[in-house]
């Protein structure tokens, strides 16, 4: 089951379980695409679509980006300390997030 919002873009939800599992589905169908389960028990945020990438961060301050196609991991960085980004926000190709101390981050994609 989703614990927590879920995020959309190009036909397909991406959505962290209860066990911290991202997931694809398609949205037509509601069927799985893939499941991504290496970071589970990281206390994961909701996720973000940006461009073909779903973010999510971490209970250790790091964003990581996923395949949206494929799940595959992409990468990471640190922002912050312990605790996660109360939520991170995607406008365009810049993924925002606000660390637990007030720091404002803006990541912003590139070809």
């Amino acid at each position: 089951s989703v614990g927590k919002n879920m995020a959309q873009a190009a036909g397909s939800v991406f959505a962290v379980d209860a066990d911290d599992s991202i997931v694809s589905l398609r949205e037509s169908t509601g069927r799985e695409v893939w499941k991504n389960s290496d970071l589970t028990g990281r206390n994961l945020s909701a996720p973000a679509s940006i461009g073909e990438y779903v973010a999510v961060a971490d209970k250790d301050g790091y964003i990581h980006l996923l395949s949206a196609e494929t799940g595959n991991y992409s990468g990471r960085s640190k922002i912050g300390d312990a605790g996660r980004p109360a939520r991170l926000l995607s406008v365009d190709d810049t993924l925002y997030a606000l660390t637990n101390g007030g720091k404002l981050y803006a990541f912003e994609l590139r070809n």
